[in-house]
């Protein structure tokens, strides 16, 4: 998208307040960089903005993640998940950006990642707990929060720790 060149698309989608961006890279495209700079340049004015990075710590989540308020690291509860969750976390303390840690399919691994974001001092500000019902409706694309109230509420307290700045306590 940067220049005269378009490389994806951008999608938008917003839920009262909250309004959700992500960038879906064209097939056979090499560089999200560009794109993921786009979308930035034109959020829409929003009390929040949530941008879908992709993971690890590669030049695409860093240019997302760059002069953002705060920054939230899903991880799951397994090995690889860990791994990937310490070298996303050394990249973000690089850049002094404030974050915490959500662990989807909380219950599925073991408790390494938790017990190493309580070491290093990381708040784990959200537990999704693993559950086959919810992965069979989210991969028939159907939205999780009216289904399974439990979740509305995690996300519902998330959204109202990101709002009230629960990170600058």
């Amino acid at each position: 998208m940067e220049g005269s060149r378009n490389n994806g698309t951008i999608r938008y989608a917003s839920q009262g307040k909250l309004t959700f961006v992500s960038g879906l890279l064209d097939v056979g495209e090499a560089m999200a960089t560009p794109l993921i700079r786009q979308m930035k340049k034109n959020l829409p004015p929003a009390e929040m903005v949530l941008i879908d990075a992709p993971p690890g710590a590669a030049c695409a989540m860093i240019e997302a993640v760059r002069e953002m308020d705060y920054i939230i690291l899903v991880s799951e509860p397994t090995p690889f998940g860990l791994n990937d969750l310490i070298i996303a976390m050394d990249a973000v303390e690089e850049l002094k950006l404030p974050f915490g840690v959500v662990i989807n399919r909380y219950g599925s691994g073991d408790d390494a990642l938790e017990e190493y974001c309580i070491s290093r001092g990381v708040p784990i500000i959200a537990k999704i707990p693993y559950s086959r019902e919810i992965a069979e409706a989210y991969s028939r694309g159907e939205l999780f929060y009216n289904l399974f109230p439990e979740l509305g509420k995690i996300v519902d307290d998330l959204a109202g720790y990101l709002r009230e700045g629960g990170w600058k306590e």
